[in-house]
């Protein structure tokens, strides 16, 4: 009887396994396709004509941190790192808005 039980908690425990292995990888792609996006707009704001090098410095800085992110994500994916760099990378792009783009 105990087996029984047995079993079926460790057939409940692979279906769960599984079942994160398959949305961690669902939501790690999609948060690689949103980084590439974001990659993509930051590029296009540092090539805008009559940028300033401070401007081009911030979007530097941010191009180069979302590179860092997405060979982080792309390597392994960690849920809760993964919402710290976005935060980081929402506090760089707020200080480039204030900084006059």
């Amino acid at each position: 009887m105990i087996g029984r039980y047995h079993e079926r908690l460790k057939h409940r425990a692979r279906i769960a396994r599984a079942r994160i292995e398959k949305d961690t990888q669902k939501l790690r792609k999609w948060l690689i396709g949103e980084l590439e996006e974001m990659m993509i707009a930051a590029k296009r704001a540092l090539n805008q004509p009559g940028i300033t090098s401070e401007e081009a410095q911030s979007w530097m800085r941010i191009i180069g941190y979302l590179g860092q992110v997405l060979n982080s994500v792309s390597k392994s994916f960690d849920e809760a790192r993964a919402l710290e760099y976005l935060e980081n990378l929402e506090r760089m792009i707020s200080g480039e808005s204030e900084g006059g783009s």
